[in-house]
């Protein structure tokens, strides 16, 4: 017996190392893929306006993740014992019971782990278990794909549970466990990635309409009384917690061409809003100047933008056509930019911002002090857009 249970020891290393991977992979990968990778061409559908949550938040998901990671690598190791003692019917050739049951049991396995999470989930929405077993999960009111494992201890080990108690009654191959460990991951992380991933139909409802989308349990971070399926959107149906406006906010952050064109499309078109798209020639509203973006002289990591054309030179009295009348732009997000502006009547500088509105078109906002003023510019390319439409003098 001290030399089994030493055995079992020695694996744990591996089991913890499985499930941190697993996390690791799956919550990183969706957070690179979707919301920096992709994010450019996924922006029309961010479910919420305003700025992404920043690196504080993440990295606190990603504490209360790894609590979780330790606790799942745990019962991972019961799990472990029950299979070789026999208390658990996992079997490990695939012939034994054929190629439909492994289908049939990770299907059962799914389906099982859904009922289980809503009928926890829901419990855990009581006034007198929020607090001490689901509170933490929530304070990602405006959640990130880190949030996937960003679990209290209680609500960890009672999710943990699941797994052996539905393997002793469901044979199960090694394939169908990982599957089944793996979809539950990546659907997590999809679900907290704040970007709608899912297909909608024609009329803007989701193409799988028994699935949850990102904006389904996205509305249930917003507000804690509804939506409280994990895959399927049949228990918050029957039971009456689904969102009542459910449908309209999915309708208005899903293209129509669905999410897999949407990726593919991200795969073979340039993305709009790379710091590299800076550059070419930019119009302040009316033409009164154009600027054209270049790498700084003094730092090629950072931005400058050069007086190209001025409408009236007495308007620019402080900067010549070929000097730089934008100082200094660096990155801030993914859409926005930091650096100095110079007036160029007055020659005034004042701190300013870039932010990119779409692939034509920017906003320019100066401040001094509290006091900003805002312009939009176009691409100059977008203006010869426009002129080719307009009719042609007789």
């Amino acid at each position: 017996m001290p030399d089994c249970i030493a055995s079992l020891l020695a694996l744990y290393p591996r089991i913890l190392t499985e499930d941190l991977l697993r996390y690791a992979l799956a919550a990183g990968g969706v957070h690179l893929a979707v919301n920096r990778w992709l994010a450019r061409h996924l922006q029309d559908r961010v479910i919420r306006p305003g700025p992404r949550p920043g690196w504080a938040q993440m990295r606190a998901e990603i504490v209360a993740s790894l609590r979780t990671v330790v606790i799942f690598s745990l019962v991972g190791l019961g799990i472990t014992a029950g299979v070789v003692a026999g208390a658990l019917p996992v079997y490990f050739d695939v012939a034994e019971r054929g190629w439909a049951w492994l289908v049939a049991s990770l299907l059962l396995l799914v389906v099982g782990h859904d009922a289980w999470f809503y009928a926890m989930h829901r419990s855990l929405h009581h006034r007198r278990l929020f607090r001490a077993l689901h509170r933490t999960h929530h304070r990602s009111h405006n959640p990130t794909a880190f949030a996937a494992y960003s679990f209290d201890t209680g609500e960890a080990v009672l999710t943990a549970l699941y797994l052996p108690l539905a393997l002793a009654l469901v044979p199960a191959h090694p394939l169908a466990i990982f599957l089944f460990t793996a979809h539950m991951i990546v659907r997590n992380a999809m679900g907290h990635c704040g970007v709608e991933l899912f297909p909608a139909r024609a009329d803007g409802r989701p193409l799988f309409g028994w699935l949850t989308t990102v904006t389904h349990h996205d509305l249930h971070h917003a507000d804690g009384r509804w939506n409280m399926g994990l895959y399927f959107t049949w228990w918050d149906r029957l039971c009456g917690t689904e969102h009542p406006q459910y449908l309209a906010r999915f309708a208005t952050v899903a293209r129509r061409a669905g999410a897999v064109t949407a990726v593919v499309l991200a795969l073979l078109v340039p993305a709009p809003g790379r710091a590299e798209d800076l550059a070419g020639s930019w119009a302040s509203e009316g033409l009164a100047v154009v600027v054209t973006f270049h790498p700084c002289a003094t730092d090629p990591s950072l931005t400058c933008g050069r007086l190209a054309h001025v409408w009236n030179p007495a308007t620019a009295a402080a900067v010549k056509v070929g000097q730089d009348m934008i100082h200094d732009l660096r990155q801030v997000s993914e859409f926005a930019w930091e650096g100095g502006l110079t007036h160029p009547e007055s020659g005034r500088r004042f701190a300013g911002t870039l932010r990119r509105l779409d692939r034509d078109t920017v906003e320019l906002k100066g401040c001094a002090g509290p006091l900003c003023r805002s312009e939009v510019w176009h691409s100059t390319r977008w203006l010869q857009n426009v002129a080719g439409c307009l009719p042609r003098a007789p």
